[in-house]
């Protein structure tokens, strides 16, 4: 005899796959599968026998799947198009869906530094709270606190983050691979405040868990973010061999923007060895990889930086102080105050070495933001006023 296939429960176990594909960095193999039932599920709308609202709702959750995978491989003007379809239908979208739509909403905006989208956040920690979903309550923590950092307010992430490690915690599901992520997350703040041996400390057991769960991707983020943090201290061979390694790894999973974010790491690894005209040329190809992702990407400011760098160290001065003030407007308009800060360091440095005084407002704009930042008195008087550490 036949069984009869309920499209229904087909296209759950479809997009459950398509999850965990993305979770291993399979993105290509998850958005097929989420194709291949989309395309079903139209088949059978269109031979009818099937509750129509069911087919709409999980036909809704294949969609904010493929949303949620665009935006992992930074495609987000596609994750928008197909987060905002989702909301497009008032009606009949359940209160997770609409939580989970704004949620992608939310990480497009953090990525493209909206401050705006800050009050999406809220609105789907405020859903996910509703329903009583700590796991899903712990992932917008943690995307808040993401935010948080790329706009500089570094203490405020951290307790973000230390929220979302609650959140996972309570409810008490054993993930590893969570509570990993945001430890790996706290590692890039404490990257930036110069507190590296904490960061490696913590970034070589985050590398532990995801190469035990054959978590690719998240495998190479880690790597990325331990060759940074080796780059503050000076250690150039292990760096590359992390970052070329992590670059390697996102290239091979599509992620376009990671790819960016590794090349970007790359130059200025390359600037701080003294290569300075292969630093140059590496810098300007990125930016204008990062260009065309988005509007003043978030890689911008530092990537300014290094071919001003790279022009004051080869003697054309004229040409560094135009890249430092494209590199400021872009962290002002991003309202990335890290960023602001290691600018305005920068171009105090070069004016003084031209016999210049620096624009007498910009060291108290730096003490600040430093302070805001959670930075020390003696990080604030070495090493944040050199932005190259």
């Amino acid at each position: 005899h036949r069984v009869a296939i309920d499209p229904v429960a087909q296209a759950r176990s479809a997009e459950r796959w398509a999850l965990s594909a993305s979770w291993r960095g399979a993105y290509s193999l998850g958005l097929r599968r989420v194709r291949r039932s989309l395309e079903t599920l139209q088949s059978h709308a269109a031979v009818g026998g099937v509750d129509p609202g069911a087919l709409q709702r999980v036909r809704d959750d294949l969609l904010l799947r493929e949303a949620d995978i665009h935006l992992q491989q930074g495609r987000l003007d596609r994750a928008v198009e197909e987060a905002a379809a989702v909301l497009a239908r008032p009606s009949t979208v359940t209160l997770r869906q609409r939580a989970f739509a704004l949620e992608t909403l939310h990480a497009v905006g953090a990525t493209r530094g909206d401050e705006r989208t800050v009050t999406h956040g809220e609105g789907v920690l405020a859903a996910y709270r509703e329903l009583g979903d700590r796991l899903a309550e712990g992932r917008i923590l943690f995307r808040m606190g993401a935010q948080a950092f790329y706009l500089g307010q570094w203490t405020r992430a951290i307790s973000r983050y230390e929220e979302a490690e609650a959140a996972y915690a309570s409810a008490g599901a054993g993930d590893t691979g969570g509570i990993a992520l945001i430890s790996m997350n706290i590692a890039e703040v404490l990257v930036e405040q110069l507190r590296v041996d904490e960061a490696v400390a913590r970034l070589h057991g985050v590398l532990r868990t995801f190469r035990a769960s054959g978590a690719d991707n998240m495998t190479a983020f880690a790597m990325l973010l331990l060759g940074r943090a080796l780059v503050r201290l000076q250690r150039f061979d292990e760096a590359r061999e992390h970052l070329v390694a992590a670059r390697a790894s996102f290239a091979a999973q599509g992620s376009r923007a990671e790819v960016v974010d590794a090349d970007t790491y790359i130059a200025e690894l390359t600037s701080l060895e003294g290569h300075h005209r292969e630093a140059l040329i590496l810098a300007r190809s990125t930016l204008r990889r990062a260009n065309a992702l988005a509007t003043n990407p978030v890689q911008a400011p530092l990537l300014y930086r290094i071919i001003a760098e790279s022009h004051d160290a080869a003697g054309e001065s004229a040409d560094a102080e135009p890249a430092y003030e494209e590199a400021l407007r872009i962290a002002r308009a991003r309202s990335a105050k890290h960023d602001v800060a290691f600018t305005l360091a920068a171009m105090s440095a070069l004016r003084r070495r031209l016999g210049l005084e620096p624009d007498s407002a910009w060291h108290g704009e730096i003490e600040a933001i430093a302070h805001d930042l959670g930075l020390g008195a003696e990080v604030r008087n070495g090493g944040l006023l050199d932005h190259r550490r």
